[in-house]
Parts: C-alpha cells; sequence; structure tokens
C-alpha cells in the first residue's frame, strides 16, 4: 500500500562493503534451526515444509532476525504511513537508528516488486534485501512488505546461502520458494519496481519461469 520507493542499484550496490555483523544469539540460534530443520526435511533452507511463512519455525524469530538485519536500510522498506484523526502521524516505519550503519552489515537490495495495485495509490510491495553474516558463514534474504495483515510481521528471514560466489548468488531458490509457500497469492506479481543485485530482466524471467498455482 505504498509508493515506489529508493534502493541500491547494482552499480551503487557493489560499491557497499559490509562491515562486520553484531552477531546476536538470535541470529545464531537462527542459522541453527534453518540447518537443522533442512537436514529434516532433506531439501533446502527455503523448501516448502507445509508450513506458511515460517522459515526456521518460529515466526517471530524469522522476524527479529529481519528487523535485526535490515535496521540499517530501514528508511528504504516498503512503508505504509496516514495521518489519524487526533493528528498524530502513523506509520509501519518508525526511524532507524542513528547507529545501526556502524554496527551491522549493510543491506543489498536484490529487486522489489508489487504484487498488485488495489485501487489509485494502494499497491502491495515486497522487497528483497541480501545481508552478509561473515561470522556464520552465510548471506541471509529477507522480504519486507509495508504491512503486516498477511503475516503478522512486516520484515522475514525466508532463507540463507552460503556466504560464496557473486552476493547475490543462491538468492533465487530462496525467494521462488518463498512465493511458493508464503506469499498466498496464486497470481503472479505484477510489476517491478526496483532492481538491484538482481536486474530487471532477471526478475522476470524467475517470474516467467515460475509455477502459478491459480485458484
Amino acid at each position: 500500500m505504498s509508493a515506489p520507493y529508493g534502493g541500491c542499484t547494482p552499480e551503487s550496490a557493489s560499491e557497499v562493503h559490509p562491515v562486520t555483523t553484531r552477531d546476536p544469539s538470535s541470529i545464531g540460534r537462527w542459522v541453527s534451526l534453518v540447518r537443522t530443520r533442512s537436514s529434516q526435511i532433506g531439501t533446502s533452507a527455503a523448501a516448502s515444509t507445509g508450513e506458511e511463512f515460517t522459515t526456521c519455525g518460529d515466526l517471530e524469530l524469522d522476524s527479529e532476525v529481519a528487523r535485526f538485519l535490515l535496521e540499517p536500510v530501514r528508511s528504504l522498506l516498503p512503508e505504509w504511513s496516514c495521518s489519524q484523526e487526533d493528528g498524530s502521524f502513523f506509520t509501519t516505519r518508525p526511524p532507524a537508528s542513528r547507529t545501526a550503519t556502524k554496527l551491522r552489515a549493510i543491506p543489498l537490495l536484490l529487486f522489489s516488486i508489487n504484487w498488485a495495485s488495489s485501487g489509485p495509490g494502494y499497491s502491495w510491495p515486497e522487497a528483497y534485501y541480501v545481508t552478509p553474516v561473515p561470522e556464520l558463514g552465510v548471506r541471509i534474504v529477507t522480504a519486507s512488505v509495508d504491512t503486516d495483515e498477511i503475516t503478522g510481521y512486516t520484515d522475514l528471514a525466508i532463507g540463507m546461502c552460503s556466504s560464496v560466489r557473486s552476493p547475490e548468488w543462491g538468492t533465487k531458490k530462496i525467494i521462488t520458494s518463498w512465493w511458493r509457500r508464503g506469499c498466498g497469492i496464486a497470481k503472479p506479481w505484477e510489476m517491478l519496481w526496483s532492481p538491484g543485485l538482481i536486474s530487471g530482466a532477471r526478475a522476470e524471467r524467475w517470474r516467467k519461469e515460475f509455477v502459478w498455482h491459480p485458484e
């Protein structure tokens, strides 16, 4: 339900060098749970498990990890805001901490989409970021929306991949698995809003290759 928002372009993203991440116990616990879950079901960490939305088995933890990682780019995430009857201003994105970028790795935008437009000025955006966690040897992929109506949270960690090759390596499987298991949307997304590490043409190919299941 937002207007299009900014983010890293492929050129600017390549110039960002992640600083050391403060690894709270929640991230280490999340990584451990995802690995355990993956071994139990015999598929990748982002595969469908029959449980909607959650990656590690604990939706609240998925959100906690995502919110921590995304703090440095909070102002770039999908946001819904409005003025209330009492004159106060409501937003789903409080201001980011001034020290956030000094303490944490910088999330890199993969790309962002609009699932649909339900009316003038009403859209349903989702942004995908990848954040390196060098201490654990992984990159964590997150999905962000501007409302908690679907899952109860605006940000979720939706999968992880090894810290090898280029930053976007391994993210296709995570994101397309998320489309399959967690979005609750049967139709293809409507439009690309912002390319990032994944170009617009590449994101469109993922969209065309994905097998959607209309109701």
